[in-house]
């Protein structure tokens, strides 16, 4: 039974932040309305943790409550931090997703959890796994990336297929190849431009030509 002021807030905000966080969980990410409910979900959170350390005024001793605020307190403030300050440059979103499951779920949320990506020299991310990507290859692959001397993505690839681009001299793509494990061979599309850019043909792999006219107003 809740005795108190502070124990009723806390119920309350315990209450949104669960409602809230699954919502977070199941809707798309970088929306307006992802925004507005992560809000909602941190000044929730925020709240828990801080009435779980005042109710020891309550109960006169330590429990349950501060256990749960220790651990999801530097979850919290490090995912916040994270997506306000967008730090570090390269990898603040997988930074913020990490820790805000953390804060979430606890050790649950490392079933979730991409594992640091590696980059190269010029701060290109070549590689990624999922901490549930296992021996046996039954979790979700790792993937890995190759970037050309323009900074353009060349392939992407994990162990069930492989992407591969080219690019004409303006930076568009030219082709896009796929290599599917066990398909044998590469399937290959083709791409044709107007002077303005737009896709005039496109040759599939079997031959196909797809032609694009556009009107006055594209």
């Amino acid at each position: 039974m809740i005795q108190s002021t502070t124990g009723l807030i806390h119920t309350l905000a315990a209450l949104v932040a669960l409602l809230a966080g699954a919502v977070i969980f199941f809707r798309p990410k970088g929306t307006t309305l992802h925004r507005v409910i992560a809000y909602i979900y941190s000044v929730a959170m925020l709240t828990v943790v801080t009435s779980a350390f005042l109710l020891h005024r309550v109960t006169g001793s330590f429990n349950v409550l501060y256990g749960f605020a220790v651990i999801a307190t530097p979850p919290l403030l490090i995912g916040l931090w994270s997506a306000v300050f967008r730090h570090p440059p390269k990898v603040w979103r997988a930074r913020h997703y990490c820790w805000m499951s953390w804060s979430y779920i606890g050790p649950g949320a490392t079933k979730l959890m991409p594992l640091p990506a590696s980059y190269d020299a010029r701060g290109r991310e070549i590689s990624h796994t999922w901490s549930d990507d296992v021996p046996a290859g039954t979790g979700t692959p790792g993937a890995t990336r190759q970037w050309d001397d323009a900074s353009r993505l060349s392939a992407l690839a994990n162990r069930y297929s492989t992407l591969t681009y080219t690019y004409d001299d303006a930076g568009q793509v030219l082709s896009e190849g796929q290599t599917i494990a066990g398909a044998g061979g590469i399937f290959v599309a083709n791409y044709q431009r107007y002077p303005d850019g737009a896709v005039a043909i496109l040759t599939g792999a079997n031959g196909y030509r797809a032609r694009h006219d556009y009107s006055a107003r594209g």
